[in-house]
């Protein structure tokens, strides 16, 4: 009798630790959940503060760099990279409001800040090389048929940088031999800005 007694006491102690360790167990299983999920919190309230820390940094600067651009008294653009806006301004006063479009290459993004317009361009031609008639099964023409007037419209603006700004490529324009990144405006547009802004002329990113 007192054999089997101790027997049920073993297992009843087996048991109880059994459970005691299952219990410890899912304690500390959901102690460590809890402090990942807190642990998850505080890292995304740390991104979103330096998020909002930056986007105000670059909104004063912003502030400050219109605030100088203010008393500038020759014309200047500025691109809303955003929402794809431009705007021809002398001092603080807003000649014109253009919509633009742009062709990039790869991952090429518009910068941010001020860059200057190195050259202008009245008249724009490509010539289409030799070797793409050939990856079309085609027999290039004379070079002076490869020549395309006004390609990039009449009217350019250089910034450097593989950057120009442009009016509407020509329709017969091979896209893929395209090798710089371009902001184009529509013709009536680009004529304004090729006629109001000159040689080291301001080009605002914002």
């Amino acid at each position: 009798m007192k054999r089997l007694f101790d027997i049920s006491l073993f297992i009843f102690i087996i048991s109880f630790v059994r459970l005691s360790e299952s219990v410890i167990k899912k304690t500390v299983f959901l102690e460590i959940n809890n402090r990942e999920n807190e642990l998850k919190e505080l890292i995304f309230l740390k991104d979103s503060l330096e998020k909002e820390l930056k986007e105000t940094e670059q909104e004063i600067s912003l502030q400050n760099l219109k605030r100088s651009l203010g008393e500038l008294k020759e014309f200047f653009l500025e691109i809303d990279r955003k929402n794809k806006l431009a705007y021809l301004k002398i001092e603080d006063k807003t000649l014109r409001r253009m919509n633009f479009d742009l062709f990039l290459q790869g991952d090429f993004a518009l910068p941010m800040g001020i860059l200057q317009i190195v050259a202008k361009q009245e008249t724009t031609y490509f010539t289409i090389p030799e070797h793409y008639y050939g990856l079309l099964g085609k027999r290039p023409p004379k070079e002076e048929e490869r020549i395309i007037k006004n390609s990039f419209s009449p009217y350019l603006l250089s910034l450097g940088e593989n950057l120009v700004i442009c009016g509407p490529f020509a329709e017969e324009l091979p896209k893929d031999l395209i090798d710089f990144n371009a902001i184009i405006f529509s013709l009536e547009d680009m004529k304004v800005l090729f006629h109001s802004l000159k040689e080291n002329s301001k080009v605002v990113f914002y």
